[in-house]
């Protein structure tokens, strides 16, 4: 029997932060809280914590990180163990997310995230993203954060682009899927059903909205979150990124390894989804008409990647992991060329 790792407590809803610690304490039996947050973010979210915190006379500690690193990681891990704090308490965005995943994972401690964005997949995936001493970021793989609360009022009030981004991320999980089982169907790895079950889910929670809906009402940021939870969940369940992370993965790490244009990762992606599924002989005007509904511009100009740039990251996306079998796996590198220029005529024609 496989013994997955899941979150114990999920609730989305609006204005959480307002009795937030009334519900952590409702909830949990723990009286010792690290605070992990930014200056920013503390400044207009997490002292909100703390003062609840003050109040009820409950020892807490604030942690401020300007960084993912796994030195912080390390800092806040050694710190809830030596002092003997019971949980940490998240509060932000990716850095602070995957900051504390590992902080929590090392420590065995319990570990409450509340994102302030939904700019991808990682509120509730079991991998950290750390920055190294040397500079250069590393995955690493944790445990899910034992509760998310997501307010729904703090991700409205978030930048629109970390939304959309966020709606990129999800998109990925169409072409990543077929990606996975076809590497499974050639024995090249074993997949998950259900766990392909929970990535399809989250697209489709997308995909299906009905057409008016804004992407700041309070259902779209609703089912948005319950898609980045759903896909968090189906790594967890995998082991593995592969039912939300495939070929247009890989091409968005190669942007950021040959050229690291700083664009939001939803965005490379989710261009990266277009090309896939028509390497993959798919529905791709599906995907761009869900980003043109959006407003979601994931066009090579707009990533500031020229025709070359484009050409190369997908020539060189094996490179980026070689032991993932994908559909550009299947296509000989001169058909693969010509397959690129044709999309991307198609693409900037149509974004």
């Amino acid at each position: 029997m496989n013994n997955y790792n899941w979150p114990v407590y999920c609730r989305i809803e609006k204005g959480l932060l307002g009795s937030i610690t009334d519900t952590i304490l409702n909830q949990f039996c723990n009286k010792k809280f690290i605070i992990v947050s930014d200056e920013f973010v503390f400044n207009k979210y997490a002292c909100i914590i703390k003062k609840q915190l003050d109040e009820k006379d409950i020892k807490n500690d604030v942690f401020l990180i300007d960084n993912s690193s796994y030195e912080n990681a390390l800092k806040i891990g050694e710190k809830a163990l030596s002092e003997e704090y019971d949980a940490i308490i998240g509060i932000g965005g990716g850095k602070v997310n995957d900051t504390c995943k590992y902080a929590a994972f090392i420590s065995k401690k319990e570990f409450y995230t509340i994102p302030t964005t939904i700019a991808n997949d990682g509120v509730c995936s079991p991998i950290a993203v750390l920055k190294m001493k040397d500079g250069f970021t590393k995955s690493i793989g944790t445990k899910l954060p034992t509760a998310i609360f997501v307010d729904i009022d703090i991700i409205k009030d978030s930048p629109t682009e970390l939304i959309k981004a966020g709606i990129g991320d999800i998109l990925s999980n169409y072409t990543a899927i077929y990606d996975w089982r076809l590497a499974s169907k050639l024995g090249k790895e074993n997949s998950n059903d259900f766990a392909l079950l929970l990535s399809d889910m989250a697209f489709n929670m997308i995909n299906n909205m009905q057409k008016g809906e804004k992407i700041k009402e309070d259902n779209f940021i609703t089912q948005l979150s319950e898609a980045v939870v759903l896909s968090g969940i189906a790594m967890n369940i995998a082991g593995t990124s592969r039912p939300c992370s495939g070929s247009e993965h890989l091409f968005s790490h190669t942007i950021d390894r040959l050229y690291n244009k700083g664009n939001l990762h939803g965005y490379q992606v989710a261009l990266g989804a277009i090309v896939s599924a028509y390497l993959q002989n798919r529905d791709y005007q599906m995907l761009i008409n869900l980003l043109k509904r959006y407003n979601i511009n994931v066009s090579p100009d707009n990533l500031k990647l020229n025709y070359e740039e484009f050409i190369d990251c997908w020539m060189h996306a094996k490179e980026s992991r070689k032991n993932r079998y994908t559909i550009l796996n299947e296509i000989e590198d001169e058909e693969l060329n010509t397959k690129l220029k044709e999309i991307y005529n198609i693409i900037k024609g149509e974004i």
